[in-house]
């Protein structure tokens, strides 16, 4: 999905003007000094929070192939250390597969099903589960000539920036401005 990038101060701008902060008179601005400060702080968990909640077909994706590593696994599974970079891993993909997978969290039903001959994944329908410790475990381990294809995920917020797609510049300016000014006692 397409997005926008926006440094902090345009998001502010825009936060400010859309939640009613905008026009401030010279004298409430002298009196709320920190105001900018605080705004910053709500964008930033209102962005964190839309990143990890919202589906990843309305997020900003980016690809992680490159700077993932592999390993083989004891328990027969091949692992991949998500790189710092990504915040969410969405899918992965294997060289020696014909399709991608998504990646799901990890169940005890899900890895069971991998150690049965029935019901284990295959090459066309792989199995990836992001474990506990942040990896994700591949399902089936092609052996150990395995190459990483594909590893898509959302992109970890980076200092001041702001990737939006549309669905999360809608989300960050969603807002009820009557309550929130009733809560300031403004009203």
């Amino acid at each position: 999905m397409n997005y926008t990038t926006l440094s902090l101060q345009e998001l502010l701008a825009r936060w400010k003007l859309l939640h009613g902060w905008e026009p401030l008179s010279p004298l409430a601005a002298l009196a709320t000094p920190q105001l900018d400060s605080l705004l910053a702080l709500e964008i930033g968990c209102r962005y964190s929070t839309l990143l990890s909640t919202l589906p990843p077909q309305q997020l900003p994706l980016d690809e992680f192939a490159g700077k993932a590593l592999l390993s083989l696994s004891p328990t027969g599974c091949l692992t991949v250390a998500v790189p710092p970079q990504c915040l969410r891993p969405v899918s992965v993909k294997l060289a020696q597969w014909s399709a991608p997978a998504e990646v799901v969290p990890q169940s005890p039903e899900l890895t069971l099903r991998q150690h049965n001959p029935f019901t284990a994944a295959t090459a066309a329908s792989p199995v990836a589960m992001e474990m506990p410790d942040g990896s994700i475990a591949l399902y089936p381990a092609p052996g150990t000539d395995a190459a990483l294809e594909s590893l898509i995920g959302v992109p970890a917020p980076a200092a001041d920036t702001f990737l939006l797609t549309p669905p999360m510049l809608a989300a960050m300016a969603d807002t009820n401005l009557l309550s929130n000014l009733n809560k300031a006692n403004t009203l």
